[in-house]
């Protein structure tokens, strides 16, 4: 009976090992031979021609796009020659430029539903917003810098969404997000050595799939998330009861990583934090720039403010505001915020019209 009961056992977990392993993104980019499989000359050429020049991974190109949010509704986005969103309001006069991922860019709603839409009318001013989707807040702070020659507000605002910080361990988007399948989609990325951060840049050239191939290997084999997956991989063995278990916790480990913040624990993500927030400080004082940093809770985040819990990131930005003389403007600390309506779905997808309009609210009434 003891046996029988051990076998089944076995057998139930060797098939729910078979799901993890084969569905979940342990193996995904592993071997790096996967990266290249469908991808033609035709794309790693317009790659070449619209991302590789500037080296901040990818930055929107001016036109028209649309696409459907996650209530199924259709949206629509405008850039300009510069990239940025058009907010489709009349003002001329500029004095904030502001920088960030895809909360600030207004990803899932329109142009007039924006942060920069509604901190424009707050200002009767053209606020600039240069938020790029699945940027982490390094490639803001390149893309800050990169255009400091022809964006030179009086009032720059970076954004930190709580939720996106995993990024700046990542120099590949899909090495964080195998799901999202951007095989191309190299971002800089700031590394420790001897005691000082130098950038690793996006690679130059990539000339046909062979050479993607080879640049695959190459930032795969320094990149944080990469190895984490590699390394937390399930072992495909017996006893597979046990090895079950193992991976359900890795997996447990995994989401907490990349949805809760935990990542705020992390020594090595919090140290480029500080050095990314110091150097856009620093950078916008040395050319007569007010700095503001914006922060965004994630999600989860939220979910822990309204069970009063506290969030992710607050001993990390207390410790932080401690030391530096900066405006840091919290949402979670906002007043008269509804947070059932900040998101298009509770606590899920985007920011919604109301959520962006308050952000612009706190904004205009910090600052």
């Amino acid at each position: 009976m003891a046996l029988f009961v051990i076998s089944s056992i076995e057998l139930i977990s060797y098939f729910y090992l078979q799901i993890l392993v084969s569905k979940y993104p342990w193996d995904f980019f592993y071997p790096h031979e996967k990266f290249s499989v469908g991808i033609s000359q035709e794309i790693i050429d317009y790659w070449q021609k619209i991302n590789a020049p500037h080296g901040l991974g990818w930055v929107p190109q001016a036109g028209l796009r649309s696409a459907k949010n996650c209530l199924g509704e259709e949206w629509k986005a405008t850039f300009g020659n510069l990239g940025e969103r058009i907010n489709t309001t009349q003002y001329s006069n500029h004095q904030i430029s502001i920088y960030g991922d895809s909360f600030v860019v207004g990803d899932e709603v329109n142009d007039h539903e924006t942060i920069g839409y509604f901190l424009s009318n707050k200002t009767k001013t053209n606020v600039r917003n240069f938020g790029v989707g699945g940027y982490g807040i390094d490639q803001a702070l390149l893309r800050f810098e990169h255009n400091l020659p022809t964006d030179s507000p009086k009032i720059a605002i970076l954004s930190l969404y709580s939720g996106g910080v995993d990024r700046v361990l990542s120099s590949h988007r899909s090495f964080l997000h195998p799901f999202t399948g951007v095989v191309l989609g190299f971002k800089p990325r700031f590394l420790k050595e001897k005691n000082q951060f130098v950038l690793s840049r996006p690679p130059k050239e990539i000339k046909n799939p062979d050479d993607l191939k080879n640049y695959i290997k190459r930032y795969a084999d320094t990149d944080y998330w990469y190895q984490f997956f590699k390394e937390n991989k399930p072992h495909n063995t017996f006893p597979y009861s046990l090895n079950l278990l193992n991976a359900f916790i890795k997996l447990q480990q995994i989401n907490s990583w990349g949805r809760d913040g935990v990542i705020f624990q992390n020594a090595m993500a919090t140290e480029t934090i500080t050095y990314i927030l110091e150097r856009f400080i620093s950078t916008s004082i040395a050319n007569n720039i007010r700095p503001v940093i914006l922060v965004i809770p994630s999600h989860k985040d939220v979910e822990n403010h309204m069970r009063k819990k506290d969030v992710s990131y607050r001993k990390y930005l207390d410790f932080f505001s401690s030391g530096h003389d900066v405006k840091i403007i919290d949402m979670i600390k906002a007043n008269s915020l509804d947070w059932n309506q900040f998101f298009l779905k509770n606590y899920d997808c985007h920011a919604a019209k109301y959520g962006n309009e308050k952000i612009a609210e706190e904004i205009f009434k910090q600052i």
